[in-house]
């Protein structure tokens, strides 16, 4: 198969914004003090609607209309995100 792609068919890739949000700076900062996990989620991960529950980045609840991230991990242990939450967690934790 020969596909042939022109340059105006590929969409640009989006900046990431240089000031961190507030929940981005809360991510990093219980990264630094060892209160949030900072190893892969090799034991997959799940989108499901929020569940009332806090969110293990900002602490801010999962309202129901929200899609929430699951973080699984081999132990057992599960880590629940906002969408945006979980980004800037796979951002800051990536190798």
């Amino acid at each position: 198969m020969n596909l042939k792609v022109r340059r105006r068919d590929v969409m640009p890739t989006p900046q990431l914004p240089t000031e961190l949000t507030d929940a981005e700076i809360v991510i990093q900062a219980k990264l630094a003090h060892g209160t949030l996990r900072h190893d892969p989620c090799i034991g997959g991960v799940v989108v499901v609607r929020g569940s009332q529950l806090p969110c293990n980045g900002c602490e801010h609840i999962l309202e129901a209309d929200d899609i929430e991230m699951h973080a699984r991990f081999p132990d057992g242990d599960l880590l629940r995100f906002h969408a945006r939450c979980f980004g800037a967690w796979c951002y800051a934790t990536r190798s």
